[in-house]
């Protein structure tokens, strides 16, 4: 199996269906077939053993129908009952598969997820909705190909499928055989549909105008603020009280497991998020003799797969960004993580990009230069908390660590 650095706990959030996602890209999706087919087998053998009513659901029966394998590049594998076994199958976790290692990812009234070794199944709740019509989710079906059940070999094995499969597969996947036009109504069908619907697009819009605000000029954001703030966005400097009392992450945040290594080591395990509150934790010689021992920096030295912001090994293997902020402040010409594989493509006799050595090569700021910066960066705060600039917060909290002037920020205020 290959090593992961980082381990979801619990249930999974959006992000970590993202990660694993990403994982799979850059680690080989052949590497996961073997994964995949063992989890299969293990969990039909059990449902049938405790007499649940199965059968292949999606592409993972498009797969086993049409090809006799596994699409490589689905992000899971699919299963379906009826969902009056729904209390059995949680029943049936709990007694037998989390005894072979499998755990329980996700459970909401359409599907219950199970994941062993980085690889996930969906178990679809079906239901009926008509005399004719039957599905789960959004997703509907004619009823007359789940009325009854056919099986089929697959590595030796017999799986239950829908009757008349090869007739039900062209309705749902008409891309896979040969009839485009259906494929290209269903996309002009969307389209048609957020078009004409205000609501989305102004939803749609919204999410991307603070966003779109960070990369105006200030005078420009000054000049559209009575009019932002009519939809909950404001543009304003940041007073110095205003900033003592920002969170550094907002408290719900995937970042307080997927950045963990790094906001850890600066929040001592998150035990301080306020920034007035970091300032008086690390004012302590022994806090900050303790963190620099503690300190591992980054492996980055090969590119990584895009996004690399999702990229396990880019913020699993070490815990510096953060505190490097502190430490180094303001520096000319840091490297966004988006260009992070632009450096090392390019990256001759150049330190590893965030080490220290990486610091020490860049020109401090001075106060000008670093009030230019933060009035051309805003950072962006929902609820009082930062959700973007997160290391510019940090070089200010190193700033003022060291007795020296607050710089006000500007900032992108999201009423929600």
């Amino acid at each position: 199996m290959i090593e992961r650095k980082y381990i979801a706990r619990g249930e999974w959030d959006y992000y970590d269906f993202l990660i694993n996602k990403y994982f799979w890209i850059k680690h080989g999706l052949d590497n996961a077939i073997g994964i995949r087919k063992k989890n299969l087998i293990d969990i039909v053998a059990i449902l049938e053993e405790n007499n649940v009513i199965y059968w292949l659901q999606g592409k993972t029966l498009l797969g086993v129908f049409k090809n006799g394998c596994l699409i490589e590049d689905d992000h899971d594998d699919d299963l379906s009952i009826w969902i009056g076994q729904k209390e059995l199958v949680i029943s049936i976790f709990q007694t037998h598969l989390s005894s072979i290692g499998f755990k329980k990812i996700r459970e909401n009234e359409h599907m219950i997820s199970f994941e062993r070794d980085f690889r996930y199944i969906d178990i679809c709740f079906f239901r009926s909705y008509s005399s004719k019509i039957v599905g789960y989710g959004d997703k509907r079906f004619p009823a007359k190909y789940f009325n009854s059940l056919d099986t089929i070999k697959f590595e030796g094995i017999s799986f239950n499928i829908p009757s008349n499969t090869s007739d039900l597969l062209k309705k749902m996947y008409p891309e896979y055989f040969g009839e485009i036009k259906i494929r290209i109504f269903k996309i002009l069908s969307k389209f048609y549909t957020v078009l004409f619907s205000p609501q989305k697009i102004l939803k749609k819009v919204l999410s991307k105008l603070s966003s779109i605000m960070i990369r105006f000029p200030s005078f420009i954001n000054i000049l559209i603020s009575p009019i932002t703030q009519l939809f909950g966005i404001k543009y304003q400097e940041l007073s110095l009280e205003d900033f003592l009392n920002l969170k550094v992450e907002p408290t719900d945040s995937f970042n307080w497991k997927w950045r963990a290594r790094h906001l850890n080591i600066v929040t001592n395990d998150r035990e301080f998020i306020i920034v007035k509150d970091i300032l008086t934790y690390l004012s302590s010689k022994s806090v900050i003799n303790s963190i620099e021992n503690s300190i591992e920096e980054s492996e980055l030295i090969i590119p990584f797969n895009i996004p690399s912001n999702l990229d396990m090994d880019f913020w699993w293997s070490g815990n510096n960004y953060f505190w490097y902020c502190i430490k180094y402040k303001f520096r000319k010409g840091v490297i966004p993580y988006a260009d992070v594989n632009k450096y090392l493509i390019n990256k001759t006799n150049k330190p590893i990009p965030y080490s220290s050595d990486y610091y020490d090569s860049l020109e401090k700021m001075n106060e000008e230069m670093i009030k230019s910066f933060l009035s051309k960066f805003p950072i962006e705060i929902t609820d009082n908390a930062v959700i973007g600039g997160k290391h510019r917060v940090f070089a200010m909290i190193g700033r003022l660590l060291d007795e020296e002037k607050y710089i006000p920020f500007k900032v992108i205020k999201i009423n929600n």
